[in-house]
C-alpha cells in the first residue's frame, strides 16, 4: 500500500525552503571568504588559503620552484667509483638535453670547499677533483656534506638521486631509461624511482584513484537506499523528500570544507546521492508493478521506528559522541612524498643566524619519525679551514658570506638558499617505514619550532669588556649549554649512548673550556714553532728575502712570545719581529706582520685549548678521536671558547637578527587542511543532523523523529572504529562515512510515517 500526503506541494515547497535555505547560506559564506583559493597552484589546490602552510608554502613554491621538481633514484653497486661517477655526469647531462626538462641536478657538479690561511675560500669539484680517485677520501668528505648526501648520494653509496625540474614528468619516462643505457649506469636491477617534492593532486597520482572517494560514498549508501527503493512504497513527493535529504546529508561533511575543490567534491556526492535515491524508488516501483499479480510483499512505510532498532542507534550515537574526542582527520594527498620543509627567513651571512639554523637541523634529525635532515649550515661543516685542519661556522660574517657567494654554484647550495642569501630551506626526510603517525610527526615539528628556535637574536662578544658583566656572563652560560647539547646531540645521531656520569664529565669540561680554561704548554710551545717557522718562510719568499733568520734568532723569537702573559698583541709581536728583522725594516712593515703573526698565534692559542678540552670529551663519551664525529665534536669545543654568541632577544630589539620559520610541504599541506576542515565536518554534520530532525518532524511529527538516531546510526559505527582504535580518519573514511549518512537520511525519510493520511 502507497502512503500519500494530503498536502504533497505545500510539504515539498515548505520542505524545500527549509533545507535550502542553510544550504545557500553555507556557500555563499564560504565562496566569499574562500574566493581567492581559486586560480591557486595545483599544489596547493587543497590547503586553506587563510593557514601558514598555505600562504607560506605559495611563497616557498615561487621562491625555490617546489611545484615542479621530481627526485630520481638509481640503486647502484658503488657510487663513489669513478666508473660510476663519469656514468651520473652523462646522464645529467643527457636528462638537461630532453625536451620538457627545465634543469637538472646531480651529484657531478659537486663542489669541495677550503678556507686558505689568508681567508681566502678555495672551492674545486668534488666528483673530478684531483683526489676524485680516493675512494675513501672522497665518501669521507661526502660524509661531512650532510645536504649533498640527502639531496643526491646515500651515504653507504648505495643509491644516486637526481632532481628534476620539469611541468610535465610524463616526458621523462621514455628518455630516462634511454639515457641510463646510453651512460652505460651500472645499476642493480628495479624500477627507477621518480618522486614529486610537492605532488600536484591533478597531475600526480593519488594514494588511490580519483573516483575512489565518490565509489565507497555511493557503495556506503547503496544499502540502506536499496531497502528504501524496494520495501517502502512511498509517493513521488515523498522520494523526492527522500533524495533532498540523502543528498544534503552525503554532502554535509563537505560542504564546509575549507577549499574549493573539495566543496565541490561535496556537491558531486550530494548529487549522485540524490540520483540514486530516485533511481532506486523508480526501480522499485517498477519492480512492483510487474509483480503487480504475483504474492504481495508487505510495504514497511509508515510504520513507527522499532525500539530494538532505536536503543541500538542510541547507543551507537553515545559511544561515538564520548570517543569523539579521539578522531583525528588525516589527508593522504601528500603520503606519496617524504619531504617536509622548514622555510626559514633571516640573514644567512650571519654566524649566529647559522649556527643556530644548525642546532635546529640537528635537533630535527635526532626526532622520532625523522630519517635526515639537512640544511645550508652543513655546508660549513664540510669547509676545512688550513688554520685549524676542520670546518665550522666562522665568527667572521664576511667570511661566511664569501663561502657561501663560492657555493651558489654547488646543487646542494643551489637547491636550498635563494641568491640574495635571505631565504634557505631545511629539509626533512620523513621515515616512511617506521611506524609513526604521519600528522604526529608533523605536529612535532611544529611544536619544535615554537619551543626551541630562537626567532629573534642579538650577537654579542664575550670578550667585550665594554658590554654588561651579567650580559657577557649570561652569553658564556649559553655558549657552554649550547655545546652540551650539541655533543649530546652528536652522540645520539651516532647511537651512542652516554652514561649519567659521562654526560656529567663532558658538561664539567665544557664549563671549563668556557669559564676557565687551561693550555697544555708543551703542546703549545710546538704549536707556536711550527706557525712562527711557516710565516718566517711566507713571509719570506712574499718579500724576496735572501736567506731565512738564523735557527738561534728564531728560537729567541718564539721564546719571547711565548714569554707574553695571554694572548698576544700586535705591538708586542711588531717589537719582537723588529728585533729579528733589524732596525731597518720599515714600520709599517712590522706593523703589519705584527698584525698578521698576532691573529695567528691567537688562533694557534684557541686551537690548541680546544683540541685538549675536545681530546677529554671524546675520550670520556667513548667516541673515535678520528673521523668526522671527532672533527665536530672539536668544532662544538672551539665555538664553546667563543667570542661570538647569539642571545635571545624581542623582535624589535635594535639590531635584532630575526628568524622567521615556516613548515611548508605536502604533509604540512595535509595537516593543515586536516586542521582546517575538521571542525567544518561537525558544523556541517550538525546541521545536516538538525535539518533532517526537522524535515522528519514536518513529515510526521513527534512519533517519526523515532527514525532520527537510526538516520545516524551507520555514520556513527563507521566513526566508531577509527575511535576505538585511535587511528586518524583518512578520506576514503570521511566519504565511508558521507555515504553512511546520506543512506542513513534517505531510509529514515522515505520509511518514516507521516502526519496526514488521505480519507478512504
Amino acid at each position: 500500500m502507497t502512503i500519500r500526503s494530503a498536502r504533497p506541494g505545500r510539504l515539498l515547497v515548505v520542505s524545500w525552503i527549509l533545507l535550502a535555505t542553510p544550504a545557500a547560506a553555507i556557500t555563499f559564506r564560504v565562496s566569499k571568504v574562500h574566493a581567492a583559493a581559486m586560480g591557486r597552484p595545483g599544489a596547493l589546490a587543497f590547503v586553506p588559503v587563510s593557514s601558514e602552510a598555505g600562504r607560506r608554502g605559495a611563497e616557498a613554491i615561487a621562491r625555490f620552484g617546489l611545484g615542479n621538481r621530481y627526485q630520481l633514484t638509481f640503486d647502484v653497486a658503488n657510487a663513489f667509483l669513478p666508473e660510476t661517477r663519469d656514468a651520473v655526469a652523462r646522464v645529467e647531462a643527457r636528462l638537461a638535453a630532453v625536451p620538457g626538462v627545465k634543469r637538472v641536478w646531480g651529484p657531478s657538479r659537486l663542489l669541495d670547499l677550503s678556507v686558505e690561511a689568508n681567508g681566502r675560500v678555495q672551492s674545486l669539484p668534488l666528483f673530478s677533483g684531483e683526489r676524485a680517485d680516493d675512494v675513501a677520501w672522497l665518501q669521507g668528505r661526502l660524509d661531512d656534506r650532510q645536504d649533498a648526501v640527502g639531496w643526491f648520494i646515500a651515504s653507504d653509496g648505495t643509491s644516486i638521486r637526481m632532481l628534476v625540474d620539469t611541468d610535465d614528468p610524463a616526458v621523462l619516462r621514455e628518455p630516462l631509461g634511454s639515457s641510463v643505457d646510453q651512460a652505460e649506469l651500472p645499476l642493480l636491477g628495479g624500477p627507477m624511482a621518480l618522486q614529486a617534492l610537492w605532488p600536484d593532486p591533478a597531475r600526480d597520482p593519488l594514494p588511490f584513484g580519483r573516483h575512489r572517494p565518490l565509489q565507497v560514498a555511493v557503495l556506503a549508501m547503496l544499502v540502506p537506499l536499496l531497502a528504501l527503493g524496494f520495501w517502502a512504497a512511498v509517493s513521488w513527493a515523498r522520494a523526492l523528500l527522500c533524495a533532498l535529504a540523502a543528498g544534503f546529508a552525503a554532502a554535509s561533511p563537505g560542504l564546509l570544507a575549507p577549499v574549493t575543490a573539495l566543496r565541490t567534491y561535496a556537491f558531486a556526492v550530494g548529487l549522485a546521492a540524490a540520483a540514486l535515491t530516485l533511481a532506486l524508488c523508480l526501480l522499485g516501483a517498477l519492480s512492483r508493478r510487474l509483480r503487480r499479480n504475483g504474492p504481495l510483499r508487505p510495504m514497511l512505510s509508515g510504520n513507527l521506528a522499532p525500539p530494538a532498532v532505536i536503543m541500538v542507534s542510541v547507543a551507537l550515537l553515545a559511544g561515538t559522541a564520548a570517543l569523539s574526542p579521539r578522531l583525528r582527520l588525516e589527508s593522504e594527498l601528500g603520503h606519496e612524498t617524504p619531504f617536509v620543509f622548514i622555510d626559514l627567513r633571516a640573514d644567512l651571512t650571519e654566524p649566529v643566524v647559522l649556527r643556530e639554523i644548525r642546532r635546529l637541523t640537528e635537533l630535527l634529525e635526532v626526532r622520532p619519525g625523522v630519517q635526515d635532515a639537512w640544511s645550508v649550515a652543513d655546508l660549513f661543516s664540510a669547509t676545512a679551514s688550513s688554520d685549524r685542519g676542520f670546518g665550522g661556522i666562522p665568527d667572521d660574517r664576511g667570511l661566511a658570506a664569501a663561502i657561501l657567494t663560492k657555493a651558489a654554484r654547488d646543487p646542494a647550495v643551489a637547491l636550498a638558499v635563494t641568491p640574495d642569501l635571505r631565504e634557505a630551506l631545511i629539509t626533512v626526510r620523513l621515515d616512511e617505514t617506521s611506524g609513526f603517525d604521519r600528522t604526529r610527526v608533523i605536529d612535532g615539528i611544529k611544536r619544535l619550532l615554537v619551543r626551541n628556535l630562537r626567532p629573534a637574536l642579538a650577537g654579542i662578544d664575550v670578550g667585550d669588556e665594554s658590554l654588561p658583566r651579567p650580559m657577557r656572563a649570561f652569553g658564556r652560560g649559553m655558549l657552554a649549554e649550547d655545546a652540551r647539547l650539541r655533543v649530546a646531540r652528536l652522540c645520539q645521531r651516532e647511537g651512542r649512548n652516554v652514561a649519567p656520569e659521562e654526560e656529567a664529565a663532558i658538561d664539567q669540561s665544557l664549563r671549563r673550556v668556557v669559564l676557565a680554561p687551561r693550555l697544555d704548554p708543551r703542546r703549545f710551545r710546538d704549536d707556536v714553532s711550527t706557525e712562527v717557522v711557516s710565516f718566517l718562510e711566507q713571509t719570506g719568499l712574499a718579500e724576496r728575502r735572501v736567506g731565512l733568520p738564523h735557527p738561534a734568532e728564531r728560537q729567541r723569537l718564539i721564546d719571547g712570545l711565548l714569554a707574553l702573559p695571554g694572548a698576544p698583541a700586535p705591538a708586542q709581536v711588531a717589537k719582537l719581529l723588529g728585533e729579528l728583522w733589524g732596525r731597518r725594516t720599515p714600520a709599517r712593515l712590522l706593523e703589519t706582520r705584527g698584525v698578521e703573526l698576532a691573529h695567528r698565534l691567537v688562533n694557534a692559542r684557541r686551537l690548541a685549548i680546544a683540541n685538549g678540552y675536545a681530546r677529554t670529551i671524546l675520550a670520556d663519551a667513548n667516541l673515535p678521536s678520528v673521523g668526522a664525529l671527532a672533527d665536530e665534536v672539536r668544532e662544538a669545543t672551539l665555538e664553546a671558547m667563543g667570542p661570538i654568541i647569539g642571545i635571545p632577544v624581542s623582535r624589535e630589539a635594535p639590531n635584532a637578527l630575526v628568524i622567521d620559520a615556516a613548515v611548508v610541504g605536502a604533509a604540512a599541506s595535509d595537516r593543515a587542511l586536516a586542521v582546517a576542515w575538521g571542525p567544518r565536518i561537525r558544523i556541517g554534520v550538525l546541521l545536516a543532523a538538525l535539518g533532517l530532525a526537522a524535515l522528519l518532524f514536518l513529515i510526521g511529527g513527534v512519533k517519526a523523529l523515532g527514525y532520527w538516531p537510526a538516520a545516524l546510526a551507520p555514520a556513527a559505527l563507521v566513526l566508531l572504529v577509527p575511535a576505538v582504535a585511535g587511528l586518524p580518519m583518512g578520506s576514503l573514511l570521511v566519504a565511508l562515512f558521507a555515504g553512511a549518512l546520506g543512506g542513513g537520511a534517505g531510509f529514515a525519510v522515505g520509511f518514516s510515517p507521516v502526519r496526514f493520511r488521505r480519507a478512504r
